[in-house]
C-alpha cells in the first residue's frame, strides 16, 4: 500500500512478476487482493491489462466490501461471488467454542460489533478501536482535539464506526429497545445522544457520512473533512431540528 492506504501500480507490477514465475507447488498460482477497492486508478488500469491477459493457470481473488468502487470494466471480467455473515446466535456459539474465557454477553457483543464476520470479531482490538471511535465521536460534539485521525484508513475506520453508532440511534429512537443495538453496551450514552436529536436529524446525518466515507478514496484534506464533520454532528445531532 502507498499514502492513504492505496494499492499503488507498483504492487501490481510486483503481482505481475510474482505471476510470471512458476509455482512452488502444484500446478496453480492464487493472488488474492484484500481491500482491492483501494487500488488507486494508475493500479487499476495496470491490474486491468493482468486480467485481460493473465498468467496462465492463475486465479485472481479480489476481496471488496465496497465492490461498487471498481472500475467497471474491471467488474466485468470477474465472477462475483457474495459472502453472507454469519447468524449472530451461530457467530457466539463459535466465539465461546474457541475462547472458553468469553461469557455470553461479550460473545454476543463481538459478534454484533463484527457484523457477524469471524475474523473480525477475532481481532483483539476490535472493542478497543470501537470505543476510540467512540470517543471521538463524542469529542467531536464538544470541543475536538486536533489531530485525531493518523491517517485516511483512521477516518475511513471513524466513519464506518460512527454510521454504526448513528445507526443504533435512529434505532432507538424508534423502538425504545436496547436488545436491538449493535453497541448494547453503550445502550445509556446512546439514548442521551437519542434523547436530544431528531430522526431527521440523525438519518440526513448518516447519509453525509457515507458520502463522506467514499470520497475519501479521493484523498480529501483530512483537517478540512475533520472541521466539516464536527460542524455536521454539532448542528444535526447535538441539537433539535427545527
Amino acid at each position: 500500500e502507498g499514502d492513504g492506504g492505496q494499492i499503488t501500480v507498483s504492487a501490481i507490477r510486483q503481482l505481475e512478476e510474482s505471476l510470471s514465475y512458476k509455482p512452488f507447488e502444484g500446478e496453480w498460482k492464487i493472488a488474492i487482493i484484500d481491500n482491492a477497492d483501494r487500488l488507486n486508478r494508475s493500479a487499476a488500469n495496470a491490474f486491468l491489462q493482468t486480467l485481460e491477459e493473465p498468467s496462465q493457470k492463475s486465479i485472481l481473488i479480489l476481496i471488496s466490501s465496497r465492490p461498487d468502487m471498481l472500475l467497471t470494466t474491471i467488474r466485468s471480467r470477474c465472477q462475483r461471488i457474495n459472502f453472507t455473515p454469519l447468524p449472530i446466535d451461530t457467530m457466539s456459539r463459535l466465539l465461546q467454542e474457541k475462547h472458553a474465557e468469553f461469557d455470553h454477553e461479550h460473545a454476543s457483543l463481538l459478534s454484533t460489533l463484527s457484523g457477524g464476520r469471524l475474523g473480525y470479531a477475532l481481532n483483539e482490538n476490535l472493542v478497543t478501536q470501537r470505543d476510540w471511535s467512540f470517543d471521538i465521536f463524542n469529542q467531536m460534539l464538544g470541543t475536538p482535539e486536533d489531530n485525531i485521525w493518523e491517517d485516511r484508513n483512521a477516518m475511513e475506520e471513524w466513519f464506518e464506526w460512527g454510521q454504526l453508532l448513528l445507526r443504533d440511534i435512529a434505532v432507538f429512537k424508534t423502538t425504545g429497545r436496547a436488545d436491538l443495538l449493535i453497541n448494547r453496551d453503550k445502550k445509556d450514552e446512546i439514548k442521551k445522544m437519542s434523547d436530544v436529536s431528531e430522526l431527521k436529524g440523525i438519518l440526513k446525518l448518516s447519509r453525509e457520512f457515507y458520502t463522506i466515507k467514499e470520497r475519501l478514496h479521493f484523498n480529501l484534506n483530512k483537517q478540512l473533512t475533520f472541521n466539516y464533520t464536527s460542524l455536521l454532528l454539532k448542528e444535526m445531532l447535538g441539537k433539535k431540528d427545527h
